[in-house]
């Protein structure tokens, strides 16, 4: 009859009571393979919480985080449209999607400036509703280029009847419509494919992220300003992505690709010929005039 032996934290046997075995805690078992035994839980060990901490290789990460820029305020010869994207998350379990709302700023030159970025779980109905209107209202007394001007709902199978649930908002509550627009991802392709469609605008480095505030710290890791809880989610979704548990963030972001907004460049004057601008000139002197301001009553 084989009996078990515990050994304590302090190296002492706890049961059976009694002198330690001389080959140690495992009887039968030669030193070397005790050795052999300890050394594959400690490589386990090592290897488990490595990949906790990082399971995709910064080689073979589709959202490096050296990719993105920072910014503290969009220049103003850049015109734009600014969108919401709303990724609602169906589910209020303690391990559920979290729901996530991106407020965007595209430019005319493609880059792509995140305004807000919100990331909560279990809001509820009424939570993800106070929200968009919330995030809306910031916008509405800032310049054209700031207005949300359209938002974005993702309207997979259960996430439809947040549509109808707005349109309640509307109609029995009176509050102001807001531009909601549907949002339908593929059938075909799956949600990783989905969030890849992006990959090539992160890389470009036309993804700017806010700047924190002067007196920010540096996290001591990647050397990154510190950013708030949406933004550093959205860093660590990027890192861990397609391996890890959480992709919401990156998700409401690629949504934006999916809405029909494309801001066009400002158009420039017509450069006028030299003969245009002479007939101008001409057309607009008044001899009359000039003759009454210089000479007077002389003339």
């Amino acid at each position: 009859m084989y009996i078990a032996t515990v050994i304590g934290t302090d190296g002492k046997v706890l049961y059976p009571k009694g002198p330690a075995s001389p080959r140690g805690p495992h009887p039968g078992w030669t030193p070397r393979r005790v050795k052999q035994a300890e050394n594959r839980s400690k490589r386990s060990g090592l290897f488990s919480s490595q990949y906790l901490m990082q399971p995709v290789s910064s080689d073979h990460q589709a959202f490096k985080a050296e990719n993105y820029r920072w910014y503290k305020d969009i220049p103003d010869d850049k015109t734009g449209c600014t969108i919401m994207t709303i990724d609602p998350a169906v589910s209020e379990k303690k391990q559920g999607d979290h729901q996530a709302f991106v407020v965007v700023t595209l430019t005319h030159d493609g880059c792509w400036y995140i305004r807000d970025l919100v990331r909560q779980r279990s809001m509820g109905v009424n939570g993800i509703i106070e929200t968009a209107y919330a995030l809306w209202g910031d916008y509405r007394s800032m310049l054209p280029r700031d207005k949300i001007v359209a938002i974005g709902v993702e309207a997979n199978s259960l996430q439809k009847t947040f549509l109808h649930v707005f349109q309640t908002e509307w109609r029995l509550g009176g509050r102001q419509e807001l531009p909601i627009l549907p949002v339908r991802a593929s059938n075909v392709t799956s949600k990783e494919f989905n969030i890849r469609r992006i990959t090539h605008i992160q890389e470009a480095g036309r993804i700017y992220l806010p700047a924190p505030l002067p007196d920010d710290h540096m996290t001591l890791r990647v050397q990154r300003p510190a950013c708030p809880d949406g933004l550093a989610a959205l860093l660590n979704e990027g890192e861990r992505f397609p391996l890890g548990n959480t992709d919401d963030c990156i998700d409401a972001l690629s949504m934006v690709i999916d809405l029909p907004y494309y801001p066009e460049p400002p158009q420039e004057e017509e450069k006028k010929t030299r003969v245009e601008q002479e007939r101008e000139r001409s057309a607009a002197f008044d001899g009359k005039r000039y003759m009454d301001e210089v000479l007077g009553d002389d003339w």
